[in-house]
């Protein structure tokens, strides 16, 4: 997801939150294993794969990858807790936890429009996501948008039934409600660390 020659997700963590309630201490690692659940390199290089996050067609809507199997679709949807990481505008990463429901194979996290993680998000639409379990990770990368209420009311009850929270509701000073849409094209670290 980072430029190259740069650590993707390298570690700074920001105090703010997204997640209603407790924040949980993590240290950060880059020692997992690089393994990738990713599909074959496109055949043709002379041109660009819509697919990837650095070479998308104006106006073209990326192809999301479903999740790799049923062990990573059960984690998906009974863990609460997912670290996301984006890109600052000096190119550094900024990560935070953050509650999220993962439906019609995208991710979809809550958030404030003031938020760090939207303006960058606004920035560079690139990221990355990391359940919080390190001996069996689960990675993703994809690329966000910024989705303006109404949500789409399958999402708001399923935060609703996975958190018991309304995830339109906006908070003193923390400017409008806003839902990001994770699409996933690529899945990382799917397996058991090493």
């Amino acid at each position: 997801m980072c430029g190259k020659g740069q650590k993707c997700c390298d570690g700074t963590v920001n105090a703010h939150q997204d997640t209603p309630g407790t924040p949980s201490a993590a240290e950060p690692s880059d020692a997992l294993p690089q393994q990738s659940t990713e599909a074959a390199p496109n055949p043709q290089p002379s041109q660009p794969d819509a697919s990837e996050p650095d070479a998308p067609e104006p106006g073209a809507t990326p192809h999301t990858l479903p999740v790799p199997d049923a062990e990573a679709a059960s984690r998906l949807a009974r863990e609460r807790n997912v670290w996301l990481c984006t890109v600052r505008p000096d190119g550094t990463s900024h990560v935070a936890p953050v509650w999220f429901v993962h439906l019609r194979d995208r991710w979809w996290i809550g958030s404030d429009e003031r938020a760090v993680k939207v303006r960058n998000i606004r920035r560079t639409p690139r990221i990355s996501l990391a359940l919080e379990d390190g001996d069996h990770p689960l990675v993703a990368e994809g690329t966000a948008r910024v989705l303006a209420t109404p949500f789409p009311p399958e999402i708001v009850a399923a935060f609703r039934q996975k958190y018991d929270w309304d995830v339109t509701e906006p908070r003193p000073r923390a400017g409008a409600r806003v839902l990001l849409e994770v699409r996933t094209l690529r899945w990382l670290l799917a397996g058991t660390a090493q």
